[in-house]
């Protein structure tokens, strides 16, 4: 998902902060944003599974729960993403797109 354009202000030594002045009414919705690391997040309280936790921390090369719970959200995210390019690809292939490919005749020589 995509952020929308969030105005930022510096925060005298803490890092960027939304400037709560110009953020819609539907993020504040969602929760507290802050700017980190030029990315927009929102500070949650979740329970985690620390064993799995522990996982995806020695899966991923982590270091922090934080970085662990970041890395395997966009690597869930990707994952779903490619396997979705995947079965289009194949739907493709099942509908005769690549049957071209297959023919010497249109290689170039």
């Amino acid at each position: 998902m995509d952020l929308p354009h969030l105005p930022v202000r510096p925060d005298r030594g803490r890092g960027a902060r939304l400037d709560p002045r110009r953020t819609s009414a539907a993020l504040d919705i969602l929760g507290k944003r802050t700017v980190y690391r030029g990315r927009a997040m929102t500070k949650i309280l979740v329970d985690v599974d620390d064993e799995a936790l522990a996982d995806a921390a020695a899966a991923f090369g982590t270091k922090t729960k934080k970085d662990t719970v970041n890395v395997a959200l966009r690597e869930g995210a990707a994952r779903l993403r490619r396997a979705r390019a995947l079965a289009e690809l194949s739907g493709r292939a099942q509908a005769g797109d690549f049957d071209e490919l297959l023919d010497k005749s249109t290689y170039r020589s």
